[in-house]
């Protein structure tokens, strides 16, 4: 299955749903970014946090076929070489 860049996204739709996740206690800031938005929040760990969001279209690798699998792939990679990395 192939992202679909190409459906239009309100951003701050988005930020109100964050509101509503349950490890989310407050937004802190949202900044607009020339390619998309960056959202602070304090989360219930009472750590801040930053989530930089883009379309798929303006991320790295962009050009690499996004499928479900090749994600999937990536992550088992990622694994394994922190796995490696800890002598597991």
């Amino acid at each position: 299955m192939e992202l679909n860049e190409e459906r239009s996204s309100n951003s701050m739709e988005f930020v109100k749903q964050m509101q509503k996740l349950p490890f989310v206690e407050e937004i802190l800031n949202v900044h607009a970014l020339p390619d998309g938005f960056t959202v602070f929040f304090r989360a219930e760990d009472g750590n801040a946090y930053e989530i930089e969001m883009r379309p798929a279209s303006l991320a790295k690798g962009h050009d690499e076929i996004r499928k479900a699998g090749s994600y999937t792939k990536r992550k088992q990679e990622r694994l394994e070489k922190l796995r490696q990395k800890i002598g597991m």
